[in-house]
């Protein structure tokens, strides 16, 4: 069941939905103890006894926490509450990529911030962090991108 707004996972309050996709469910949520807005994914309820789903729910996290790279948001925690797994992230605003790859605003390579961002993946599979590559169409592109 999604989560509402006003809802509580530990210092997160939930501000509204962003998306949702097979892995988990986003909301834009304010950290009360460092007064930010933040972007917290939850694995849904129905996956919540998924043993597999929710190893990979981890290991995205952990992908996502491996790279360095200015078009991919900062991990600031992972954790569960009340028996649901959650990975706060850095909120980045703007709109989805795949809106500005429909409309032809970017190229899809340069939608993900070309070579570099590829290099990183690779690089963060070279120290075998993970198998799993995150989708970029649930990326999002900032204001200013061009």
């Amino acid at each position: 069941m999604p989560l509402v707004t006003g809802t509580r996972i530990g210092p997160y309050e939930i501000v509204s939905a962003l998306g949702a996709g097979g892995m988990g469910e986003v909301y834009r949520a304010r950290d009360t103890k460092l007064n930010r807005d933040v972007a917290l994914k939850v694995l849904p309820e129905v996956f919540r006894f998924d043993p597999d789903r929710y190893s990979r729910f981890k290991r995205e996290a952990q992908l996502l926490a491996a790279l360095n790279h200015p078009h991919v948001c900062t991990v600031h925690e992972v954790g569960e509450d009340n028996g649901l797994a959650s990975i706060v992230m850095e909120s980045v605003e703007g709109r989805p990529v795949s809106d500005a790859l429909a409309s032809g605003l970017l190229s899809a390579i340069g939608a993900v911030g070309g070579d570099a961002l590829i290099e990183e993946v690779f690089a963060a599979r070279r120290r075998q962090l993970t198998d799993r590559v995150r989708n970029q169409l649930s990326q999002r592109v900032a204001p200013d991108a061009s």
